[in-house]
């Protein structure tokens, strides 16, 4: 395992346990208290950081001949900018938060083919 793939492995379990745990909050404390577009807000978040959390741990097990770096950097902003502005603009109502999630999203996409294109360095 490369260093890369390691640190992927780790961010990926920890932002795993925090999209499991904010998944809980969601369900459990903020449905009696957010209004149900921003519940629906809070729950996208939640998807989205899911999704690409699975998908970091799944990149550390690449095999070492894959250029997997940017794939996983992207998902890590994706995750930040767009779940992490998810759960801002449901909790706040801030409209700022708004603006920053699309750029996650771009992330995310950015990722993906990121992946798609990754060529073996070597066979």
């Amino acid at each position: 395992m490369t260093k890369t793939q390691y640190r992927f492995l780790k961010l990926g379990s920890i932002l795993m346990a925090v999209s499991v745990a904010l998944g809980a909050i969601g369900a459990h404390i903020l449905k009696k208290s957010l209004s149900p577009i921003a519940l629906e807000t809070f729950h996208t978040g939640v998807r989205y950081h899911t999704i690409h959390s699975l998908s970091l741990i799944t990149l550390s097990l690449f095999p070492k001949t894959f250029n997997i770096k940017w794939t996983g950097i992207l998902f890590i902003m994706g995750v930040i900018l767009f779940s992490f502005g998810c759960y801002s603009y449901a909790l706040t109502g801030i409209k700022t938060f708004v603006h920053i999630v699309p750029i996650g999203g771009i992330s995310f996409i950015l990722g993906w083919f990121c992946l798609f294109f990754s060529n073996r360095l070597r066979d």
